[in-house]
Order: structure tokens, then C-alpha cells, then sequence
């Protein structure tokens, strides 16, 4: 407890200061105005995307290459570049306001920018398909889940293509529910390690399963869960 005492601390101080800039691991984050409600506080608390904060440093290799689907502002990509360096940073992000958050944030931290693809995450590339942008910068998604502000054609990025033009070994994923229709598609054959965000409220308990199995199919292991909702998965030996 007396360990913990600084950042409680400083989370009360920013609860009643909002400040607009925090530092989370090491990384200064700009936090966006549409961060309300627990993601805030989960910013303020320095808990923020906190499994890959704590778990990414242990399991990334320097000469890995991370393709990022729903990258938002760029926090768990700035953690990733410190084991692989900015060069082997992918970023998907479907949402175009979220963009320069992304370049800010790394700017800030004094960091080369990644390479960014503005689009929607999918198996293969096609016609730009209708993707609904929420109020909340974490909320967007394919899937219209009642909290669209407006809706955008994006273009759709082929992962399988990607995977193999960059030769990734590790793919991160939170996009809102739009994995239980991508991932069975894709070809994980090139990867080691696969850290995804599975929601089950935008979907059920027969798509988090029909997901896992995917995945455990091509020849992976779980290997880490946080709250039933961050999964880790390994290649198995």
C-alpha cells in the first residue's frame, strides 16, 4: 500500500486538476477530450491499457515487427517501440481524428513517428466500407453500437497482405467487436505472439469461444487473460 501511495496520490491530484498531459510508464500521453468516465480515470490512475504496459517489455523480442489494429492515440505502440524500435511499429486506425493524436503523442515523446495507415483493418483490401465514429475516442467501430456521432467510408487494409510485406511476428488488436468477423480470415501463420482485446458485450460467449479456438487452431496458446477481455496468445514450441 505505502508502494502505491505516490500514484493515488497523483491520481486524486489530477482527478480535481484535469491536467491535459500524463506519464504512464514512462511514456507522456496527451489525453483527449473525449476521455471521460472510466478510461479517464483509468489514464489519471495510470492504468491505462495496463496488461500491455506491465506484460509487452517481458514478451517482445528487439527484432520483432508489430502490426497495431485500432491503434487510437498511440499509447500501446509508444510502450512496443521501446523493445523494437519505432521502424518496426505498424499503426491500423479507422478513425482520421485520431491520427494526429497519434502524431502528437509520439512527437512529444521524442519518437520518430510509425508508419500509419488510415483505414479499417481486414483480412484483405477492398472498397471502402461505412465505419461509425463515437463520441468516446475508444467507442468507433465498424459495428454501429448506438453512440455514432457520424459515419465514414474508410478503406479497408489488408492484413494478410501486410503481415507478409512487413514480416510481422506480433499483431495487437482492439477494434471494437469487429475481430470476431476478421480473425478467422486471417493467415497467422508468421506470428508469435497475438495480443487481442475480445468484447463480448458487442458480440457473445459463442464468438469469444469461435475467436479463441481461431486462434489456438493456428497453432497458438493462451497464455495470459486480463478481466476476460485482454487475451495473449503464444505460438506454441
Amino acid at each position: 500500500m505505502l508502494n502505491e501511495l505516490p500514484r493515488l496520490i497523483r491520481y486524486g491530484w489530477r482527478m480535481a486538476t484535469r491536467p491535459q498531459q500524463v506519464t504512464i510508464a514512462g511514456v507522456k500521453l496527451n489525453v483527449p477530450a473525449s476521455a471521460r468516465g472510466r478510461v479517464l480515470a483509468s489514464i489519471y490512475a495510470e492504468k491505462y491499457e495496463g496488461l500491455e504496459v506491465r506484460e509487452l517489455p517481458r514478451l517482445l523480442r528487439s527484432d520483432d515487427v508489430i502490426v497495431e489494429a485500432g491503434a487510437a492515440i498511440g499509447f500501446v505502440g509508444l510502450i512496443a517501440q521501446k523493445s523494437v524500435g519505432p521502424e518496426n511499429v505498424h499503426m491500423i486506425e479507422a478513425n482520421r481524428d485520431l491520427i494526429p493524436e497519434i502524431e502528437r503523442n509520439w512527437r512529444d515523446n521524442g519518437v520518430a513517428a510509425p508508419k500509419i495507415y488510415h483505414g479499417l483493418a481486414a483480412a484483405e483490401a477492398g472498397s471502402p466500407v461505412d465505419f461509425h465514429i463515437a463520441d468516446l475516442f475508444w467507442a468507433s467501430s465498424v459495428i454501429d453500437h448506438g453512440q455514432t456521432q457520424r459515419t465514414d467510408e474508410v478503406d479497408q487494409i489488408g492484413l494478410n497482405d501486410l503481415f507478409r510485406e512487413t514480416g510481422a511476428s506480433v499483431f495487437i488488436c482492439d477494434i471494437e467487436g469487429g475481430e470476431f468477423a476478421l480473425l478467422p480470415k486471417l493467415d497467422l501463420s508468421g506470428l508469435r505472439l497475438i495480443v487481442i482485446e475480445l468484447h463480448e458485450k458487442r458480440a457473445g460467449a459463442g464468438e469469444m469461444t469461435a475467436v479463441q479456438d481461431a486462434i489456438k487452431a493456428a497453432g497458438f496458446e493462451l497464455t495470459q487473460t486480463f478481466k476476460n477481455e485482454v487475451f495473449i496468445f503464444e505460438r506454441r514450441p
